[in-house]
């Protein structure tokens, strides 16, 4: 994170912060989309919001970013709920994965969708390496 945030002055204590911040209020999150999810079952309309909160509060860090960078209190609290809302969609989106195909096993689902989402990561980190590769011959 540190190369990220070295243009807006942030210290390396400030990023460990921030990553602790977003860390708890990320378990607070997935708890709170469970207890939700479990007593109401809406998993897509859940899904949806989480998503449309996931897009807001990311313009709003970048936004912060642009224009409020100095303001550390903002940035921490934008950071917490970017956390709170984007890591409680990932046990929610197995969740919906494991309710979508009922007759099978849950563990045999949240297997194969985490295969899935690892292989993704790998194409898009060979891609990555390629273009950066590619990048530093370019005149």
């Amino acid at each position: 994170m540190s190369p990220v945030f070295d243009p807006f002055g942030y210290t390396p204590t400030e990023l460990a912060i921030i990553g602790l911040i977003l860390l708890v209020s990320g378990v607070v999150g997935s708890i709170l989309v469970g207890i939700f999810v479990d007593r109401t079952a809406w998993y897509k309309r859940t899904m949806l919001s989480l998503g449309t909160m996931v897009l807001i509060t990311s313009l709003l860090v970048l936004l912060g970013l642009q224009f409020f960078s100095q303001n550390k209190g903002l940035m921490i609290g934008c950071f917490a709920l970017l956390g709170l809302f984007a890591i409680g969609y990932v046990p929610l989106s197995f969740s919906y994965g494991a309710e979508m195909t009922f007759p099978l096993q849950p563990a045999l689902v949240n297997g194969t969708l985490t295969l899935l989402g690892s292989f993704t990561a790998f194409l898009l980190s060979l891609l990555a390496s390629f273009i950066i590769k590619e990048g530093e011959d370019d005149d």
